[in-house]
């Protein structure tokens, strides 16, 4: 990279360098600067004086040193804006508002001019690439457009000033050839001081600046910085993961517990589900739900009884008796009807049978027995049309009697 112009560090003359740098020629040296300095200070002098040659103010400013030049080489900020407005640039400072687009989009401007104390360097863009032009540095340093908003950004935190340079750039031979052909950089550049081994520089920036601590930073440290990045999120990525399988693992853990008191719940007869040793069946359950039902049945007929008997003025309440004893009087009823149609030949037997028939239908006071016509023939010729709840109830009327 011969043909890109870099002036390398001589005393303080750091502002020359930068300012040859950005224009790529050597447009300044030290005298010119200096000759704009006295001229800077003329002219503060000169309006000092219009508040009176004999002021406390005049004096005061006589009495101090040039604050735009002094016999190191050091020239103010005041003297770099006058020397490229001779040249048709100006400077804006990067954290003003007018630089708002420039702090968003670094890449788009054309150079930048930086200042630490009494250190002055020059970022700028050749073709299309971009370069520190440190006088600090053996030769320019290649910065990616990722890099060099890193680069400034780094800057700033160290305490830089920087000022985007604005205006039409002098052509340069430089320019012409990278544009056609773009420079290949891979390693920095050391600084001079590690080439010479000297620190006898007086214009040498303070250790934490960029000449000391970031000089050997390049795009490989960067590579280096974004992997380790990637590895540190990768493992916290891992870690999450294993997190989560193990809050996994101690839930189905949890689960599994929860089955076991389950299952040794079942052990126990009065907890255990019917699907687990039930002792009753469904016949069982079916032949509880009728003797349920028949027992239902009978304490209705029970109670209509007492009611029938209240209706008449009877207070005795017939005592409630078993299914079976009623079946079995019903039985002998109905055997003792038969034996009277039996013996009907006997006059003597038909009018026994007659008036008993007759008592025990009056004392029965079936509906059956007051319509003679409806009656049937025989005291069994109609009870299988009867429900099994009128045969109760008439059950129950002849237990009375």
């Amino acid at each position: 990279m011969d043909y890109i112009f870099h002036e390398k560090q001589e005393g303080s003359l750091c502002a020359q360098h930068c300012l040859n740098a950005l224009l790529q020629g050597e447009y300044f040296n030290a005298v010119d600067l200096a000759n704009i300095g006295h001229q800077m200070d003329e002219a503060e002098q000169a309006r000092m004086a219009e508040g009176g040659l004999l002021s406390a103010d005049y004096n005061r400013f006589l009495a101090r040193p040039s604050s735009n030049v002094d016999d190191s080489g050091f020239f103010s900020v005041q003297v770099i804006e006058e020397a490229l407005g001779n040249v048709g640039l100006r400077l804006i400072r990067f954290d003003s508002t007018h630089a708002t687009a420039a702090r968003a989009h670094p890449d788009s401007c054309q150079a930048f001019i930086c200042n630490l104390m009494e250190h002055w360097l020059t970022i700028r863009k050749i073709g299309f690439q971009w370069f520190n032009l440190n006088s600090l540095l053996s030769a320019p340093h290649l910065l990616s457009d990722t890099y060099l908003t890193m680069f400034l950004e780094q800057l700033r935190t160290e305490g830089y000033s920087i000022f985007v340079v604005e205006g039409d750039m002098p052509a340069c031979q430089a320019d012409d050839i990278l544009l056609a052909q773009p420079a290949v950089q891979h390693t920095a550049p050391p600084l001079l001081a590690d080439l010479h081994a000297s620190t006898d520089s007086v214009d040498q920036p303070p250790a934490s600046s960029y000449g000391q601590g970031h000089g050997t930073m390049d795009s490989d440290g960067l590579s280096k910085a974004l992997a380790a990045s990637r590895q540190a999120a990768l493992a916290t990525e891992q870690d999450d993961l294993q997190a989560a399988l193990d809050a996994s693992r101690a839930s189905c853990q949890d689960d599994e517990s929860v089955r076991e008191a389950v299952a040794q719940s079942y052990a126990f007869p009065s907890f255990a589900p019917a699907s687990v040793g039930q002792a009753t069946s469904d016949d069982d359950e079916l032949q509880q739900a009728m003797q349920a039902s028949l027992a239902e049945r009978v304490q209705a007929a029970t109670a209509a009884a007492s009611a029938e008997s209240a209706a008449t003025g009877t207070d005795a309440t017939p005592p409630v008796q078993s299914a079976a004893d009623l079946r079995q009087k019903r039985l002998a009823y109905f055997d003792k009807q038969q034996h009277s149609d039996s013996s009907s030949g006997s006059q003597t037997q038909v009018d026994a049978g007659t008036q008993n028939s007759t008592s025990a239908a009056d004392d029965l006071s079936v509906p059956l027995a007051t319509d003679e016509a409806a009656a049937p023939s025989s005291p069994l010729a109609g009870l299988d049309d009867l429900t099994e709840e009128e045969q109760l109830q008439l059950a129950i009327a002849m237990s009375q009697g």
